[in-house]
Formats: structure tokens, sequence, C-alpha cells
């Protein structure tokens, strides 16, 4: 084999193993995050039936309609200590929105849940 071929052949292996190499890693930071957003919808979901749970200690609906003495109780606690009493592994923001998408303001803030989530640009708890 020349010189000229030999380079050429080590060239070629090159960038085939780092094409290899870049494929390998994006698929897996692909699938880590289709992983997580699956991971936090079933957690919101999760959530959402607990709100709604007649057992639940987040229970703040009852037919269809907001209880706001639960809804001040709720929004009266910690945020570490509605997170474990939650059982979220994620932060999590509570916010209630009117007819027309107008979000409804809880205790003069804008949600219940975590200070870094931020609604409408405002932080949520």
């Amino acid at each position: 084999m020349s010189k000229a071929q030999s380079w050429s052949f080590d060239v070629t292996l090159g960038v085939i193993i780092f094409l290899t190499a870049f494929i390998s890693i994006f698929t897996l930071i692909n699938h880590q995050q289709e992983s997580n957003a699956g991971s936090i919808q079933a957690e919101s979901s999760y959530l959402l039936n607990q709100m709604k749970a007649e057992n639940s200690p987040l229970r703040i609906v009852q037919d269809n309609n907001v209880n706001e003495s639960g809804l001040g109780e709720l929004a009266s606690l910690p945020y570490n200590n509605l997170k474990t009493q939650a059982g979220a592994k994620n932060d999590f923001c509570i916010y209630i929105e009117d007819a027309d998408g107008n979000i409804i303001l809880i205790n003069d803030s804008m949600g219940i849940g975590s200070p870094d989530i931020n609604v409408s640009g405002t932080p949520c708890g």
C-alpha cells in the first residue's frame, strides 16, 4: 500500500469512528430527554389526580369546583413540605386559569409551588 492510500484509509477510518461516536452520543442524549419528558408527564397526571382524589391531602377540586379553603391550606404550606406530601420528585407549580385563560391569583401569588418555576414571567410560589 502506498503512503497516499494509507493516509486516505486512516482518514476514512477516523471519520467513521467519529461519526459512530457522534451518533451514539446523540441517540443517548435524545433517549434521556424523551424519558424525562415521559416521567414529568406521568408525575403531572398523578398530581392532577391527587387534587381530585377523595382521600388525598392535596384535594382541592370537588364536583368540578375549586375548594377555596383547601386551596388556602395548600398555599400556606412551605413548598418543601408540599412537595414531600405530594410525593413529587420534580418541581411543580399549581396555578388556576379562568374560562378565558387568565391566571387567577392565589394568596397574591401566581400559583402554589416552586419559586424556580415562572408563570407568565413571574415566580410561581
